[in-house]
Order: structure tokens, then sequence, then C-alpha cells
């Protein structure tokens, strides 16, 4: 996407007696701004978990397939399929049992491929990302539009206000959304984030349409400015009093 997302990864590789872990368990965790990996020398160090009775171990010297699970965390959204949510208990929770598959958020196994639903998972969200800016971007311009009037006092410039531009825009990033959720429909999601990108390419450039027209008129509002008043009698009745009041 045009905004780009850095994601720092910290990598330390360390060769003491005892394993220096993160959290004392974990030899990566994402955080909400970053990734920690930890390499020890350990090569068959037991975890806290078990299988059918018997202790796991991780190889602590290659942290990739926690590192990558923890990645995966951060920049794609993927939940491990046995976290669930207690409503009971108002938090996250532990299902083992669904802890299965040969993939990095497995802990009874050793792979390092995501398999093709993480990856749908990560994607949509991802899209979801994304469209979620363009709108907010959408409707940041919808606000500064309504903030401007074009009557009596400003209608020598109204002709300067690119109202077809800005319906163009308008109607050009709704339509990159409408063909992305039809690409996301038939589960097509290279043409999906092809065309989100384009809706948020296209209202950035909406943005700064609005930008501009909002400097406009705000520039027209600052200028001074000359109403003639046709009203004599007015004027009339205004300037008696005062010469009464200088020549009495």
């Amino acid at each position: 996407f045009t905004k780009t997302r850095r994601i720092p990864v910290l990598f330390f590789s360390l060769n003491y007696r005892h394993p220096i872990l993160v959290d004392k368990y974990y030899t990566s965790k994402a955080l909400s701004d970053m990734v920690l990996i930890v390499q020890n020398g350990q090569r068959n160090f037991p975890s806290r978990l078990s299988c059918n009775s018997q202790p796991t171990y991780l190889n602590l010297r290659n942290p990739l397939k926690s590192a990558l699970a923890s990645t995966a965390i951060l920049a794609g959204g993927i939940v491990p399929s046995h976290i669930t949510y207690s409503e009971a208990h108002q938090n996250a929770i532990s299902e083992w049992l669904w802890s299965v598959g040969d993939h990095p958020f497995s802990h009874t196994s050793y792979g390092a491929e995501f398999n093709r639903i993480q990856i749908d998972i990560a994607r949509r969200n991802m899209l979801i990302h994304a469209l979620a800016e363009s709108i907010e971007t959408v409707n940041t311009c919808v606000q500064l539009l309504r903030k401007i009037h074009i009557d009596e006092t400003n209608e020598v410039v109204s002709h300067m206000v690119p109202l077809n531009s800005l319906s163009i825009g308008f109607s050009s990033v709704i339509t990159q959304w409408k063909i992305s959720c039809a690409a996301v429909a038939s589960l097509d999601f290279d043409k999906a984030m092809k065309h989100v990108r384009m809706a948020d390419d296209l209202a950035d450039d909406l943005f700064e349409l609005v930008i501009d027209t909002e400097n406009l008129m705000r520039a027209y509002q600052c200028l001074p400015h000359v109403t003639a008043d046709e009203d004599t009698e007015s004027q009339t009745m205004l300037v008696l009093p005062i010469l009464f009041i200088c020549f009495d």
C-alpha cells in the first residue's frame, strides 16, 4: 500500500548456561509495535507442554517457527486456532485440542509454513485495514465539504470550486470498493488487493482536492468585501440624527 508499515524485528542471539526467554516461556513474541526473537544455545529444551503424556521439546537454536508465528500475529492479525474467547471469563483462553496442523502456530509440530486458511485470513485482514483507511479518508472529505457553503456572499468564486472533479473522484473510489468486494467474494484476493490500492490512491487524491477547495474558500472569506446598501431611506434615517446632533 502507499502507506507502508514498518515493523521492527529485534533478534537476540545468546549463549548462556541457562536460556533466556521472552516472558519466561517464549522464544519469540509480538508486542504492539515490534517483534522480539531470542536465540539460545540449547537444542532440546523441555517446554511447559506435553503431548500424549510425553514432554515436548524446543530447539532454542532455531526460533524460526515461533518468529514466523509472532510476525504473522502482528502483521496479518492471524490468531492461533487454539485461542478462543470465553464469554464467562471475558478473556482469551486456550483450547489445546485445536492446536493441530503442521504450521507455525501448532505446538505439536515443527512446521514453518502457513496453510491456505491462515494466508486467506491474513489477506482479508489486510484488505479490511486498507478499506478502513480509505473509508476514513473519504469520510474526512465529506466532513470538510459540509463546512463549505456557496451563497450570494461567495458566488463570485463558486465557479472555481471543482464540483465535477469532486464528484468524479468520489464515484471512482466507490467503484473501486465495489470491485474489490466482488473480488473477495470470488476469493480472488490478488485482484481485490489491486483495487484496494487503487481506492486508497484515489481517496488520497480526493482528499488533496478537498483541501485545495477548502483553502480557496477560506482565502476568499479572509479578503475585505464591500457590499452596497440599496436602501437609501435607511441611509437617510441614519445620517439625519448625526447632522442634527452636530448642528444643534
